[in-house]
């Protein structure tokens, strides 16, 4: 087959997924469900706002992926590299989140107006989880850098 022919139904390109990989697939899917099912119950029942679970269930997806991962995925640089990506997906989350929720406050501060007590013991419960979150993604980019490297050296 030449370049540019169109594919005849003999040459066709079939994906060769075992059994294990599609069966990955589906348990993937199945943690993806169980991980957003109770947010969108709380969120049915009018417990949760909806841009809360928008916040919510990304990471908590995220987590379960990454945990699931490390059940099903061989050891090795491949598996290093999804786990910390998918990390690195739910800290990115956690920080845009936690600015989101230190924005209004903080301005006010930067302003000049007064910050009530209890916005002011929450601007430093954030600041506290937002260098938590700065070091989480710190580290896992690093990880992430570090296994990009070897694969490319190996």
């Amino acid at each position: 087959m030449r370049r540019g022919e169109p594919i005849s139904g003999r040459h066709r390109i079939r994906p060769a997924f075992t059994i294990r990989q599609l069966m990955g697939l589906v348990v993937y899917a199945a943690v993806a469900c169980a991980c957003a099912v109770p947010a969108v119950r709380l969120w049915e029942y009018g417990i949760v706002d909806p841009s809360f679970l928008g916040a919510l269930v990304p990471p908590v997806i995220a987590l379960g992926w990454a945990a699931t991962s490390m059940l099903l995925v061989r050891r090795g640089r491949g598996r290093t590299r999804l786990v910390a990506s998918l990390l690195l997906f739910a800290v990115s989350v956690g920080l845009i989140c936690t600015l989101q929720v230190l924005r209004p406050p903080v301005g006010a501060a930067l302003a000049g107006r007064p910050v009530p007590a209890g916005d002011a013991w929450g601007i430093a419960l954030m600041g506290v989880v937002l260098s938590a979150l700065l070091g989480l993604f710190a580290a896992l980019g690093r990880l992430l850098m570090r296994t990009s490297r070897r694969s490319q050296s190996a």
